[in-house]
């Protein structure tokens, strides 16, 4: 049940950051069941790319990771957040800055999230 609830507020958080940011849009909004197909996929996606493509660049970036006490992560999520669009129909993403922050967003909506659901 944990799960189903963890991937239901991720795909939140999606949305969330695409309703404070002008730069990201999700066709069809928050208030639409093809937003919320959208932000799905989106989430599935960024999810996959999380899981794959994350950790090499993270190997390949670990001086600037060091250097930065791990800021540089953000760039990394932010880059994610930014092919995103090659893959999933309906989800723009403006510019670099843009996914850098929504980023952010989400993955602070992640976090908060995670230690919520946690807690036990």
């Amino acid at each position: 049940m944990k799960l189903i609830l963890k991937i239901f507020l991720y795909v939140a958080a999606v949305l969330v950051a695409s309703y404070f940011l002008p730069g990201i849009s999700v066709s069809g909004g928050w208030a639409s069941v093809e937003g919320w197909k959208t932000a799905g996929l989106v989430a599935l996606v960024l999810t996959v790319m999380t899981f794959t493509i994350k950790p090499i660049l993270f190997v390949f970036t670990l001086p600037i990771n060091l250097i930065t006490f791990g800021l540089f992560s953000l760039v990394i999520n932010g880059a994610l957040l930014y092919w995103t669009p090659h893959f999933v129909p309906g989800f723009l993403v403006g510019t670099f800055l843009d996914a850098c922050i929504g980023a952010a967003i989400i993955s602070f909506c992640h976090f908060v999230i995670n230690k919520i659901l946690d807690e036990d």
